[in-house]
């Protein structure tokens, strides 16, 4: 209970943080979420074209602006009815894909593709084509494993993934109709669309995870993550400069309970012992989300600047840094550009109206 109550509060703190980081004392309002549907198209086979080969192979780009497509499914209206089945990635970012119906039934199809991106905006705008499957009656053996993605972590291929303050995680997937699933050799119910999902717990010791379908011809696809619920520590904490003077202690506010404990903490953290945030931080530390400075103090009271927030917003949301440049002139060769970079493009902060960030402004 005690984890979950310092989550909620670091959350709350993140929150209470981001009015420190525009321009002006007023934050403006968070940019509306991006809800230009994804598109999918299929390139081969043409419209209107008989298919003699077994299997008829499905090829297909899709692509949703800045967001991230999860999935594309293929929608097929054939001789035996309507099936919806998901495609095979080819690209990790689903630009190509692949569907592969092997052993068909002769006769008319019509087929169109389905892309849904990572909130959950699934294609508007189909595109449909016809075609005629004329194959020899010859069954072939099925030897493609079946397909295998994680909605959550979204992936398509192994990894370690993070799962912030979420010590019960829950990993959800999708694999091929009539496929069954195994998450370290147990089994998990799959239903009749291909979902399964298994609540885990997560704990700073990161736990290796194997999802393993298997289909009814006993082809086998297997996805191994790692799940850890701390961030990894990649950006360094900067040295206060003497031009950084010490801010007055602030008071709490009655909705602010002073923590308990008076003693010093453990470690080198040597000036929290006391203090009304004591518990938050020692969360966030352990979290490795912020560290101390090199001298054994955190500085509770200090002013925190625009560099070091994005920095720690950067952390607490697992956002990597990015080398992509940032657009404004007095981040580069900034040691926090790459957070600054990311957290710009992704619209949780923005510049001064004069074209600068401020990385070192309070």
């Amino acid at each position: 209970m005690r984890n979950w109550f310092i989550g909620i509060l670091l959350v709350f703190a993140l929150v209470l943080c981001s009015a420190t980081v525009w321009a002006d004392d007023t934050p403006p309002p968070p940019p509306p979420p991006d809800t230009t549907p994804p598109v999918s198209a299929i390139t081969e086979p043409a419209n209107n074209v008989t298919v003699t080969t077994n299997p008829v192979i499905v090829l297909g780009t899709a692509s949703a602006n800045n967001k991230q497509i999860t999935k594309v499914e293929l929608v097929v209206v054939g001789p035996t009815g309507t099936a919806t089945s998901l495609c095979t990635p080819l690209q990790p970012d689903w630009s190509r894909w692949e569907y592969r119906l092997t052993n068909p039934t002769n006769g008319s199809y019509t087929l169109h593709p389905l892309a849904t991106d990572n909130l959950l905006i699934q294609q508007e705008v189909w595109q449909t084509i016809q075609i005629t499957v004329n194959v020899q009656n010859i069954t072939i053996l099925d030897t493609t494993p079946p397909v295998l993605i994680l909605l959550d972590p979204a992936t398509t291929q192994s990894g370690t993934f993070y799962s912030g303050i979420r010590q019960i995680f829950t990993i959800r997937g999708q694999t091929e109709i009539g496929a069954t699933v195994t998450i370290n050799g147990n089994p998990v119910t799959v239903d009749p669309s291909g979902n399964f999902e298994l609540a885990v717990t997560t704990s700073e010791t990161p736990q290796t995870f194997s999802i393993v379908a298997t289909d009814a011809a006993n082809n086998k696809s297997t996805l191994t993550i790692i799940l850890s619920s701390v961030w990894p520590s990649s950006t360094p904490t900067p040295t206060p400069t003497p031009s950084e003077s010490p801010t007055p202690t602030p008071t709490a506010s009655p909705s602010e309970s002073p923590s308990p404990t008076p003693t010093s903490p453990p470690g080198e953290l040597r000036d929290l012992g006391g203090h009304w945030a004591q518990q938050i931080i020692l969360a966030m530390v352990a979290k490795k989300i912020i560290t101390g400075y090199p001298d054994g103090t955190f500085q509770p009271d200090r002013t925190i600047t625009r560099a070091e927030f994005c920095t720690i917003l950067a952390k607490a949301l697992n956002v990597s840094p990015e080398t992509n440049p940032s657009g404004f002139a007095d981040v580069t060769g900034h040691w926090a550009q790459g957070s600054i970079a990311a957290m710009v493009r992704k619209g949780y902060l923005k510049g001064y109206p004069d074209g600068s960030f401020g990385p070192d402004q309070p």
